[in-house]
């Protein structure tokens, strides 16, 4: 048996969302407001050749590598300052100094024209050349630039002449005065005028220095000093030291034996 619902007008009843009367007030779920790039028919958008999408893949993979990859695989930077002097403290001014690969020796920059210069570094080892007009020697440093450093090279004078001996001081009494000859010696081609420089003397007086001494060309020259023991001691000891030519790195070492009093 069937049974059918009827209107006033003897038609049948329908549901309204059979209808779609209600139909606009139904809310959409979330996927159904996301915008679709595809219909029925198939994607709204043109399709992406092949190629392109190849070639973007490509440029995405250089840019990576020259600012991502390839910075992390150099050395780090390092601050280096530099400056010249000579053997007396004195800021030398018209040099050049030239950094060099430490096995191959291969230049990889050089300055001049000052006393200090500031440079920045991959680090690791280099050799540092520096050089000034005559007499100055051009000498080479070591450099190790493992952080942010300060190195002070050294270049000493090329006078030609040198200390060949100092006539031996065996000891020394408090109150007492004692004579030594320095003998000095020249290989140059010209006359030389010097200076001696004293270091390491802490209880002896050194008297009657010659402020400069002549050297010949080719020759020799003798300098007498005095030196004196003024001081009472506590104990008797060994006091050493050593004498070289001003301007120069070559050093004579010197000692004598300090007594309380001599015995008679």
């Amino acid at each position: 048996m069937v049974f059918m619902l009827q209107g006033i007008d003897d038609e049948p009843l329908i549901h309204p969302f059979e209808a779609g009367e209600f139909e606009e007030e139904r809310e959409k779920s979330l996927l159904e407001k996301i915008p679709s790039f595809y219909s029925r028919e198939g994607p709204i958008l043109p399709a992406i050749p092949k190629k392109a999408v190849f070639g973007l893949a490509v440029l995405v993979a250089v840019f990576l590598f020259l600012f991502v990859v390839w910075p992390l695989m150099l050395p780090a930077a390092v601050r280096l300052h530099i400056s010249v002097e000579d053997t007396e403290g004195e800021p030398i001014e018209n040099n050049k100094i030239s950094f060099m690969h430490p096995e191959t020796g291969r230049l990889l920059l050089s300055k001049q024209g000052s006393a200090e210069y500031d440079f920045v570094v991959s680090q690791g080892n280099y050799v540092v050349a520096a050089s000034a007009p005559s007499p100055f020697k051009t000498e080479s440093f070591p450099v190790k630039a493992e952080e942010n450093i300060t190195q002070t090279l050294v270049l000493a004078k090329d006078l030609g002449v040198r200390i060949a001996d100092i006539d031996p001081l065996e000891d020394i009494a408090a109150g007492e005065e004692r004579e030594t000859i320095i003998t000095l010696k020249s290989n140059s081609s010209y006359q030389r005028e010097i200076s001696l420089v004293f270091s390491g003397f802490e209880k002896l007086g050194l008297e009657s220095v010659p402020e400069k001494i002549i050297v010949p060309s080719g020759g020799t020259a003798k300098a007498t000093i005095i030196v004196k023991l003024r001081q009472a001691l506590q104990k008797e000891g060994i006091e050493a030291g050593s004498i070289r030519v001003k301007y120069t790195h070559e050093s004579f070492p010197f000692s004598v034996k300090l007594l309380r009093k001599r015995e008679q």
